[in-house]
């Protein structure tokens, strides 16, 4: 994956602490959002069972 490719693989004249710092922060970034996967899915399930049912209406049809 992303994270496997040797760092600096894209721009070799950008590597270092700047890319290490980058690659640490998209790290982090993709952990938090898979900590957060549980209540997200939480979330759509409880708002799929609430939708609304729009009405059909005939007249507005083209």
């Amino acid at each position: 994956g992303l994270l496997i490719r040797p760092i600096g693989i894209r721009n070799p004249s950008y590597r270092g602490l700047n890319e290490a710092r980058e690659v640490m922060n998209m790290t982090r970034r993709i952990a938090a959002i898979r900590l957060l996967e549980p209540a997200l899915d939480a979330n759509y399930q409880a708002v799929k069972q609430q939708t609304y049912a729009w009405p059909i209406n005939s007249s507005n049809r083209d």
